[in-house]
Order: C-alpha cells, then structure tokens, then sequence
C-alpha cells in the first residue's frame, strides 16, 4: 500500500493535491523505489505507470465519425462499438499537430491525448467544424490513464480482473468494476502502444487503484514506474514521445508511423504530400538510434553534424541502465544511415562522436 507521502505526490501527477487546489504540472516522479528494480519489473515483470499528461476530449454530435475520418490519416468510419483506433492529425505540409486513441461509446466519441497536443487538437477541431454537427469538451480534469507495461502484463491483468485470454485481444475497450469503480481497459496493438495496455480511471478513484494493484500484485514482479526508469525504457525500445518526437517538425513516415496512415482512404488533411513522400520514396529523414562517446548537457533539439554538414537532429537522451551507456533518439538523414561518414554533435565546445544503432536498442518480449 502506498504511504501517505506517495498518495500526495500521485495526487501531484494528476493535477490534484490533497485540498483540491489545483496543481498545474506535468511532472512526474523520478523514481518510486530505485531505477535499477523499476526497470527489472519493465522488462521481466509488470510496470504500472501513472500517465499523468494524459488528456481526453469528449466529442459529441452526428457527425464525429465522419468528421474525423475527413481530417486525419486513419480509417475511422467502420470503427465499432468499444472500438479503439489510434490516428494522427496533420497539417497540410503533412506534419503532425497530434496523435489521438479514438473512442467510440454508445453516444459519444473520446479522444485519448498527450496534453502537449490537447488544445492544438482543439484547435484543430474548431478550424475545420464548419457546418458539422461536431461539439468538443474537455474532460481531462476527471480522468487518468495508468499505463499497464512488461511480459507479465496480460498474465498479471487475467489475475487481477479475473479476464480470460487477454494477450489475443487488440484494438478493444473492456468496461469492468473493481470495488464498484468503474474502469476503461484499452487494448492496442498498434507501435506506439504494442508494449502496453492502458486503465482509463476517474481521477476522484486513482489512489484507491493503485493501491489495490500493489495488494493484489501476488506473484508478479510489479513496480510504480517513475519518470527516470521509464525515459531509458522509452528510447531502448525507440518510442517516440510527444513534444520531444512527435510534433509539428516531423511527419509520421520519419518516425515510423505509417501504419497509422490508411493509404486508402481517400483525401485527409496533409494526404496528397504523405502520398508522394511514401509513393516516391522522397522521405529525407528517419528516427534512429545513437550511442553516445561522453555524456551531453540536453534541453532541446541538438544538430547532428558530418564533415561540417547538418546531418539531423538529438532529440532525446537518456543513460540507459541495461546497456550501461548512454544513448538517444533522434532523426538523420536517410543518405547517412549506411555511411562510413562519422557523426557529431558540439556540446559545450566539445566534439562528441555518435554511433548510430538500429531500433529498439533492446528486444522485448511483446
């Protein structure tokens, strides 16, 4: 059972301290027990981590579905009932203003977000509802998503829940109740969440299922999952995040994403100038792996260099515990990927050399 300093911090994550006043941060804890045990459970066990930039957007209206489908790249018409489709909105030079799990329920579709993306989605929306019977709300201050990862996963959520064949199922919502709360189970199989499942929980019921998951862990090798353990989990399997990733500077064919792009869907915002990039093979850039020879000093997006040529773009780092050294994401141009050409960046004044790896850097028991 979480201890009361736990149950403030958590409380923290979400936007909520113990009085109700309002929290704005998105920060999360570095490190529930120690990174070294938190990583164990990533990668042999079970981590349950509390996704607080999570953000969800209620639509409602006849239109939804069509509306959707019109403005963003994947299929979203034959979704059913307790479907789940995971889709990207771009702009009209086809880069990314937002990733979104559509939802769809009896009356209502939900959007499940980063709130990096939240209002540029909203915004987004807005612009392009003209005479459609679409209507957006925000209700991201009454829930959260706590994501489920590890190859214990489906094994550990068939003990909790008492739900049978788990690891077969894909792209569904289950509605279930655990001590009369009600909880969202969204399965994915899709690249960005193939490594996870994710509850959807009200945010008034987040630290009572918690600690429900931490009494019934029974068997399992279960841990809270901070902030520094999951970054190096992240770039070892080479996902990309929002904000440092995925944003407005890319499009989903450089990292990757093209399975979330229906190709035969006909005309989206964005549509024409993806076509001819996959069609013509004129992609430029790709997300890639790096080892680095010396830490950096990192805030931001670094350039890459080859013979005083910009090569790419850092953009994320982490030390990672299991290779014991450290590495990155970020995007280089295709021509590099199989050269001899040596990569490097200027940090401080000083040259540091990069290697680059294929990703993930590590393989994972899916």
């Amino acid at each position: 059972m979480l201890d009361n300093k736990l149950n403030i911090e958590l409380l923290k994550l979400i936007g909520k301290e113990n009085n109700n006043s309002e929290v704005n941060t998105y920060e999360s804890l570095k490190c529930f027990t120690n990174v070294i045990d938190e990583i164990f459970s990533l990668y042999n066990g079970v981590g349950v981590r509390v996704e607080n930039s999570s953000s969800f957007l209620e639509l409602s209206g006849n239109d939804c579905l069509d509306f959707l489908h019109r403005i963003t790249t994947n299929s979203i018409l034959q979704i059913n009932e307790g479907g789940i489709v995971k889709t990207i909105f771009t702009n009209e030079k086809g880069r990314i203003v937002g990733i979104a799990d559509v939802m769809k329920f009896e009356n209502k579709i939900w959007l499940k977000t980063d709130a990096f993306f939240k209002e540029k989605i909203i915004a987004w929306i807005n612009k392009y509802v003209i005479s459609d019977d679409v209507n957006v709300k925000d209700i991201s201050d009454e829930f959260t998503a706590i994501n489920i990862y590890g190859p214990q996963r489906f094994t550990f959520a068939e003990w909790l829940l008492e739900i049978e064949n788990l690891i077969s199922v894909s792209n569904l919502i289950k509605k279930i109740s655990i001590n009369n709360t009600e909880l969202l189970i969204l399965f994915r199989n899709d690249k960005l969440d193939s490594n996870c499942f994710s509850i959807v929980v009200n945010n008034s019921n987040i630290i009572e299922l918690i600690n429900f998951i931490l009494e019934h862990k029974g068997p399992f090798n279960l841990n809270l999952i901070g902030s520094e353990a999951f970054e190096s989990y992240r770039i070892e399997q080479g996902i990309p995040a929002p904000e440092k990733e995925i944003n407005d500077q890319f499009n989903p064919h450089e990292l990757n994403l093209s399975e979330l792009i229906d190709t035969k869907k006909g005309c989206y915002i964005g549509q024409e100038v993806l076509a001819r990039l996959e069609t013509y093979d004129k992609v430029q850039k790709k997300i890639i792996g790096f080892e680095f020879t010396d830490n950096i000093e990192f805030n931001s997006t670094i350039e890459i260099f080859s013979d005083n040529e910009q090569a790419g773009f850092l953009t994320s780092k982490t030390y990672s515990y299991k290779l014991k050294k450290f590495i990155g994401l970020g995007l280089l141009k295709v021509k590099y990927f199989n050269s001899n050409s040596e990569l490097y960046l200027i940090n401080n004044s000083n040259k540091i050399k990069l290697i680059t790896h294929n990703l993930p850097f590590i393989k994972t028991i899916r």
